[in-house]
């Protein structure tokens, strides 16, 4: 449920985000969009090249940029649902992540398999999903909303 407007979660109807600091989703028509996307919320140039190629040579599975992927990862924001612009054949509503939202495949990234003493286990790109891989590394960076309850950038 959405804190501002009191309306209940539709994973075919809305698009959520989450802000990490009031730990609450918010529906993104209930929020400010942000005209100009934070510096720490954008690839740096390298990346947003070397994943945009990647995009173009058609996302084949065995030619992931590690370095931008973990990048696009790291300034993901978490969301979920019927995320505007993606089109729904490219991502579809079963894949789990569009429903509960990135934040587990986000965190798993980040907290555990990017660790220094942890290797990427051999299946690190089923985990992810090669959906969730494409659509971190085609859409990055998104429009960032400001948090109604704290302002932060999600």
């Amino acid at each position: 449920m959405c804190r501002e407007c009191a309306e209940n979660y539709g994973p075919d109807e809305h698009e959520q985000r989450f802000c990490q600091e009031c730990h609450v989703w918010y529906h993104i028509h209930c929020m400010d969009k942000i005209l100009k996307t934070p510096s720490s919320c954008r690839l740096s140039q390298e990346n947003a090249e070397l994943a945009e190629a990647w995009v173009k040579q058609g996302c084949l599975s065995s030619d992931v940029p590690l370095d931008a992927l973990h990048e696009a990862i790291r300034i993901l924001p978490i969301l979920r649902g019927n995320i505007a612009g993606v089109i729904e054949s490219d991502y579809p509503l079963i894949d789990r992540w569009r429903i509960t939202g990135t934040g587990e495949r986000r965190e798993a990234w980040l907290n555990v398999w990017m660790r220094e003493e942890v290797a990427l286990p051999c299946d690190w790109m089923k985990q992810l999903g090669h959906g969730f891989i494409r659509f971190t590394l085609a859409y990055s960076p998104l429009t960032r909303y400001s948090c109604p309850g704290c302002g932060s950038a999600i």
